[in-house]
């Protein structure tokens, strides 16, 4: 697929591909075009499933990134991203939910179906008070999902951990 960099999204205009790669979790359709975010992008033109274009001219993964880590905390956000991806669940943002992403069980995507868990990346000195924790935690099982934690160490390795209030 070819798809031209357009600000914070790269949009993939006809090409018969686009609606497999809406059934496998990738982009939102907008008028017959697919348009992806910098962290879809990237990871599609690491599988070698995607080459942009930008002004006409097509530019590599490295371009890109130097693009993309403007966004705030890019690389910690892809590193999970690429994570859970290569796991075989759908990530979509999570940004209406207050988290990074929202994760589908393996199987279950749908355009229209619910997610499972709410993920939020971290790196591995961040500090949360008790009251923020609660906030975060309360606010995902109000949307009946379940809290993943990814936490991103200094050589990129990730620790996920899941975080549910227990009422006795």
């Amino acid at each position: 697929m070819l798809g031209v960099l357009n600000g914070d999204k790269v949009i993939v205009g006809a090409d018969p591909q686009i609606q497999r790669m809406l059934q496998r979790g990738f982009g939102v359709e907008r008028d017959g075009r697919l348009e992806l975010t910098l962290l879809e992008a990237m990871f599609l033109m690491d599988r070698g499933t995607l080459e942009v274009e930008e002004r006409r001219k097509k530019i590599d993964k490295n371009t890109l990134w130097k693009k993309a880590v403007c966004e705030d905390d890019f690389h910690r956000r892809y590193e999970v991203y690429r994570d859970l991806r290569t796991r075989g669940y759908v990530v979509k943002t999570g940004f209406k939910f207050g988290a990074h992403f929202r994760v589908y069980d393996k199987g279950e995507f749908t355009q229209k179906g619910h997610s499972a868990f709410l993920v939020h990346t971290l790196p591995e000195d961040a500090v949360m008070t008790l009251p923020e924790l609660a906030r975060i935690v309360r606010l995902t099982q109000s949307v009946k999902k379940r809290l993943v934690f990814a936490v991103v160490d200094s050589e990129a390795d990730i620790t996920y951990f899941q975080v549910d209030r227990i009422i006795p």
